[in-house]
């Protein structure tokens, strides 16, 4: 599973109660630090929060343990279909959590620096578990106003990006 399918209800649907361990992997981009400052952070606060918490929300919802490791460091990049430049983090969040959602180890989210690995290891009962009930809503976690318009303009720019720019017979 990777990033945000840690906060998508068909995933849960997908795996509940069909695995015994999830290896899960993300790359969470920060909310920037734009004007007005106080509004952004007060996003990047709770972003940062729902990076940190989704990996155990999954867990628990597929009653299955997830070894999750996550991207940190700093992030420069071209916004796709955009002018302007993002400049922000990877949020971090490695961790192995229980299938009920408890952290049993992990690394505070900006602990190791690109380049390096800082091993996380725990001992756990692998082993599928009886799912709760999934949620009703698409999302899992509430996304906030920049993840959702991230979300939505990243589909509509990479649909016209790749229905011009990539073979379409490979695909179907």
């Amino acid at each position: 599973a990777l990033c945000w399918e840690l906060t998508r209800r068909d995933t849960v649907r997908r795996l509940a109660g069909h695995v015994d361990l999830v290896l899960a992997g993300s790359g969470w981009w920060s909310v920037p630090e734009w004007t007005p400052r106080p509004v952004f952070r007060r996003w990047e606060a709770a972003n940062a929060e729902r990076a940190q918490t989704a990996p155990g929300l999954f867990a628990n919802l597929v009653a299955a343990p997830v070894v999750h490791a996550a991207h940190v460091g700093e992030l420069t990049s071209r916004l796709p279909g955009q002018p302007g430049r993002y400049r922000g983090h990877y949020e971090g969040g490695t961790g192995i959590w229980d299938r009920t959602g408890a952290l049993v180890a992990g690394l505070p989210p900006t602990s190791t620096c690109p380049g390096t690995a800082t091993p996380v290891v725990a001992d756990i009962t692998v082993g599928r578990g009886t799912p709760p009930p999934t949620p009703d809503r698409y999302w899992l976690t509430r996304r906030g106003i920049i993840p959702t318009y991230a979300w939505h303009w990243q589909r509509l720019w990479g649909r016209r990006f790749y229905r011009a720019h990539v073979h379409q017979e490979t695909y179907q």
